[in-house]
């Protein structure tokens, strides 16, 4: 049974909230479209871009793979085009955000691949890792 007083609230409407939410939860929203050296941020969401030590303006419309070490850069673009092509691939990647002042911020990047009227694009959600690696620092010094 179905409250009259509950609508159905539309998808395009939620976006604006589910981002919100993310960054609430300390996530960060990327969505990459194009494949290999044509690939290009669409959205950068304000965490994500906090997370990088930049901009949301900086980030969008420029190559993904910038904000990644240099000596990763290679894997993670494999992995993001396994990704987005429905290959098989883990769903996440443990790496690092190298930011603009040289100090590197570990992260969880996790992806799916999703349809934006009609083309594949790839939504990744980034999470900060330094509480957990510190927590994992304190308790492998403890034992």
């Amino acid at each position: 049974m179905t409250d009259s007083s509950t609508q159905a609230v539309s998808p395009s409407l939620l976006a604006p909230a589910i981002v919100e939410a993310a960054a609430r939860a300390q996530i960060g929203v990327l969505v990459t479209a194009g494949a290999g050296s044509e690939r290009r941020y669409e959205f950068v969401s304000s965490y994500a871009a906090e997370l990088a030590g930049t901009t949301t303006a900086e980030l969008e419309g420029s190559q993904p793979s910038a904000i990644f070490p240099e000596v990763r850069r290679s894997e993670i673009e494999d992995w993001r085009d396994c990704r987005v092509l429905g290959q098989t691939a883990p769903n996440a990647l443990e790496t690092e955000l190298c930011r603009a002042a040289g100090e590197r911020v570990p992260v969880r990047n996790a992806s799916s691949r999703a349809l934006s009227n009609g083309t594949p694009v790839l939504v990744e959600f980034l999470v900060d890792s330094r509480e957990s690696r510190r927590a994992e620092l304190e308790l492998s010094r403890s034992e």
